[in-house]
């Protein structure tokens, strides 16, 4: 029986999938189609078997060369036999610059860094390791490699993580400022859903209104509002969301004993990659 992996799944478990060739054959595909297969070196010559652990360079070429994030291997000195076009232009070298060049000749600049050091490892002991190091094509750029052993060679997948490093910097701000206003005492937020109706409330502005936050869950905004206040209110979230910009207004909360508490409102859209997914309600 064949088993089928794409070209992606294989690099990146690469340790897995030659143990799985060991007991049947692995295809490689891309985009649906068959372009390689590895198997173990028992079975029958039919011009797919490697052998002693060597995996073709033109194998490795074709998965290297259909991955999205960089790629590099290397033979048993650490010399390179394929750098794909991603890794050339993260790297910012020339294909006939790289072919049999060793990566300290290469890049001077990982001469004594981390990414030699793992390679060797990976070369030596067969281990997988991830680790970031700053880009030498690119000022202010981290990447993020993981190597591995690769035939009797050694390899790297890698990618730019500038990103995802920012962007797990700006979610931990989010985070520590929904901290923050939890514990003001005096600023209450609720998150409402594109019909205007709460997802989340939270102590603060729950108790503005005299109320427990379980029980807003699902009721509207309106609900909360003077009858005079309401058409007022909801036009403003429906700005909100429709035009796609924060808006402030001061209105009053109807509390559960009939009073109405003045209240300051301040409304801004929650933004998806395609659409506006509903509002954050702040109010003091």
């Amino acid at each position: 029986m064949v088993v089928k992996v794409t070209a992606a799944s294989f690099i990146r478990s690469y340790g897995q999938w030659i143990e799985r060739a060991r007991v049947e054959p692995v295809c490689i595909t891309r985009h649906g189609h068959d372009v390689a297969m590895v198997q173990s070196p028992h079975a029958p010559a039919n011009g797919n078997s490697f052998v002693d652990g060597v995996i073709p360079v033109d194998y490795i070429g074709i998965v290297g060369s259909n991955l999205l994030q960089g790629f590099l291997a290397f033979d048993d000195e650490l010399r390179v036999i394929i750098c794909n076009a991603t890794a050339r232009a993260i790297l910012q070298v020339k294909q006939s610059e790289t072919n049999g060049a060793s990566l300290e000749h290469l890049f001077p600049q990982y001469a004594d860094s981390l990414l030699l050091t793992k390679l060797e490892r990976a070369l030596r002991s067969g281990m997988t390791e991830t680790f970031d190091v700053p880009s030498i094509g690119f000022d202010g750029r981290i990447l993020q490699f993981r190597v591995f052993a690769l035939g009797i060679g050694a390899a790297c997948v890698f990618h730019d993580i500038t990103e995802d490093i920012v962007n797990r910097r700006r979610t931990d701000i989010k985070a520590a400022t929904v901290d923050a206003l939890a514990c003001h005492g005096e600023i209450g937020r609720a998150s409402l859903s594109i019909r205007g109706t709460f997802d989340e409330v939270d102590a603060t502005f729950a108790a503005m209104g005299q109320f427990e936050p379980s029980t807003l869950l699902q009721a509207r905004l309106s609900d909360i509002l003077p009858l005079k206040s309401r058409r007022e209110i909801m036009d403003v979230f429906e700005k909100t969301v429709t035009e796609r910009k924060a808006r402030v207004t001061d209105t009053a909360i109807l509390m559960r004993d009939g009073n109405e508490r003045p209240t300051r409102l301040s409304i801004a859209p929650v933004l998806g990659s395609t659409d506006v997914r509903g509002a954050v309600v702040i109010a003091s």
